[in-house]
């Protein structure tokens, strides 16, 4: 049904099919102005469904290292005529199969229409972006993660019936597949959507530049708070030495201090006497 070639096994007139569809519906129906020879075509694998001579879908598959990191595909098409059928999720089939087979199964990167996020969500892939303008259209970024296990042939041909079929394929035949579950995956998720949105670098930098916004607003709060820390010690501090200068001037203290020292010198000169009264007393007792 489909055939895949590369650049250089591409005849004349495949090529010529290839770009008079990509214009017709890219260019002409969707309206939209971009640069469709962008030098990726010598290194992609090409698919195409032709019928009676007449190229009816086509995409194309680039490996990891050409655009992104990760492998990707791109320029998919299904002419009017087919639209509905289900050509789209055979296509989308092989295209996860070829990926497979001839990469080794790496993540797949791409840039989605947005009106088709949920079309390839059912294939296994994430959205890592919000939605922004490429090409003269609404795009989000999506990421396909695979597991580090291998899966066979028969799994990915579970693509054909959807995500769900080939999540079950992958929760039987593999034994740690419990750990990609509930909140693993929400965490799988994010991390996978920061990766993909830091992979571009305006992302990056406004990463970096809203990192040191924040930095310098800690940054000054905390030496606003060290500031009126100091503040309110040294003002706590006079406060104090204030209070003492008023205690150490009150006339009142030093009555009491007078009272004090009135009291213990008459209370010492009483035991001295006493004690006096006593030697005397007992000087009498041995005269007689």
């Amino acid at each position: 049904m489909f055939t895949i070639k590369t650049y250089d096994e591409l005849t004349k007139d495949e090529l010529y099919k290839i770009l008079q569809l990509r214009i017709n519906v890219f260019v002409v129906e969707q309206e939209t102005y971009y640069e469709d020879l962008d030098d990726h075509d010598q290194q992609a694998l090409h698919l195409m469904h032709m019928v009676d001579n007449k190229l009816l879908a086509y995409a194309r598959m680039l490996p990891p290292g050409e655009i992104f990191e990760e492998a990707s595909f791109g320029r998919i098409i299904t002419a009017p005529e087919t639209r509905g059928t289900g050509l789209g999720k055979k296509m989308m089939k092989t295209i996860m199969h070829t990926i497979y087979t001839e990469w080794g199964n790496p993540p797949i990167f791409i840039q989605a229409q947005d009106y088709l996020t949920d079309f390839y969500h059912s294939f296994g892939f994430v959205p890592v972006s919000e939605t922004y303008t490429y090409e003269c259209l609404p795009h989000r970024d999506m990421l396909y993660s695979p597991l580090t296990e291998d899966l066979s042939n028969e799994g990915l041909n579970a693509l054909s019936t959807g995500n769900s079929e080939l999540s079950k394929k992958r929760e039987r035949g593999n034994t740690n597949m419990a750990k990609f579950k509930g909140k693993g995956v929400v965490v799988a998720g994010l991390i996978a959507g920061a990766a993909g949105y830091l992979r571009k670098k305006e992302n990056r930098d406004k990463v970096l530049d809203m990192v040191g916004m924040a930095k310098e607003k800690v940054t000054d709060f905390a030496n606003t708070q060290k500031e009126n820390l100091s503040n309110q010690k040294e003002a706590e501090a006079e406060s104090l030495q204030d209070t003492a200068k008023a205690a150490a001037g009150s006339s009142d203290l030093k009555i009491e201090e007078n009272e004090m020292v009135s009291e213990g010198a008459q209370t010492t000169v009483q035991y001295y006497n006493e004690k006096q009264d006593d030697k005397v007393q007992e000087s009498d007792d041995k005269k007689e």
